[in-house]
C-alpha cells in the first residue's frame, strides 16, 4: 500500500489510459482502480439556454400554477 501512496500519480495516469490497476496487500488483491464508464463516455451538454443560475430564496418558493403544466393531479 506504501508503494501505491508513492505512485498514485501514475497509478491515475494508468487508469486514465484505460488500464484497470489492481492494489495488493500481502499478495491478495483489495482495491480496483478502474475508469468509471459514465466518465469515459461523458458528452459536453450547452446549458446556455437554461437562464442564470436560481437563489435559494427563489428555489424555495412554490410553483406558480400556471408552472405545473402536465405535472397537475388528474
Amino acid at each position: 500500500m506504501q508503494e501505491a501512496k508513492t505512485r498514485l500519480s501514475q497509478l491515475v495516469a494508468a487508469v486514465e489510459r484505460g488500464e484497470t490497476v489492481l492494489l495488493c496487500r500481502d499478495g491478495e488483491p483489495v482495491v480496483e482502480l478502474r475508469s468509471l464508464p459514465c466518465l469515459v463516455a461523458r458528452t459536453q451538454i450547452d446549458t446556455s439556454d437554461l437562464g442564470p443560475p436560481v437563489g435559494r430564496e427563489q428555489a424555495l418558493e412554490p410553483l406558480a400554477p400556471e408552472a405545473w403544466g402536465n405535472w397537475a393531479a388528474e
